[in-house]
């Protein structure tokens, strides 16, 4: 008898929440040296600078933002999104804030106090939708079981990281989480990177 996928008995046992997952292609809105590729290929991840750059091209951003308004749309309650960089973070909860969204930034930068009061808020029971989107912060160490949807918007090269960011989306009723969930890979084809679970999972069977 084949052994059965463990990503698919951990969903079938309630311990991970049933996804459903997305990919948004981002137009290119910058331009990619020769110089940054042989970077990127020759580094563990993708250089912060190149993130930096590319996070802030406005067709960038209005992808990224079309991706959280349709999750919102779709009626989720609580949110995360893993920014590209620090200024994509603040400038997202900043836009969402405006548009009647409370949305929150956290980064390396944030306060004890705002990352607490951001964090409670997140957890609470109030009944209107909440986006906490975050810069190399909430990765780890970060229980988010209300969650129930997620936009990933960090490129990354990284199995592990990208693992770690859907982790924070994907617990199931068992662990304390939500029945299903959905999330949503803003892909710039140019750079290397991870699409969905699936293709991440494949890439670790690979390895072992």
């Amino acid at each position: 008898m084949p052994t059965e996928n463990p990503i698919e008995y951990l969903i079938s046992n309630g311990y991970l929440a049933q996804p459903t997952f997305r990919t948004l292609l981002a137009s290119p809105g910058l331009k990619v040296s020769e110089s940054d590729l042989a970077r990127i290929k020759s580094s563990l991840d993708i250089p912060t600078d190149v993130l930096a750059r590319l996070s802030m091209s406005d067709q960038y951003v209005a992808v990224v933002l079309d991706a959280v308004e349709s999750l919102l749309k779709a009626g989720h309650k609580r949110m995360l999104v893993f920014a590209a960089s620090v200024e994509l973070t603040r400038l997202l909860a900043a836009v969402l804030n405006m548009r009647g969204v409370e949305g929150y930034a956290i980064t390396g930068g944030t306060s004890k106090q705002a990352r607490s009061n951001a964090v409670r808020a997140f957890k609470s029971n109030v009944t209107q939708s909440i986006v906490l989107v975050n810069y190399g912060v909430l990765t780890t160490g970060f229980d988010a079981p209300k969650a129930s949807a997620g936009v990933i918007a960090r490129p990354t090269k990284s199995l592990v990281l990208y693992s770690q960011m859907i982790g924070r989306l994907i617990r199931g009723p068992k662990a304390g989480g939500t029945e299903s969930c959905e999330v949503v890979t803003v892909v710039d084809t140019r750079l290397p990177g991870f699409g969905d679970i699936a293709e991440a999972f494949s890439n670790w069977e690979d390895i072992w």
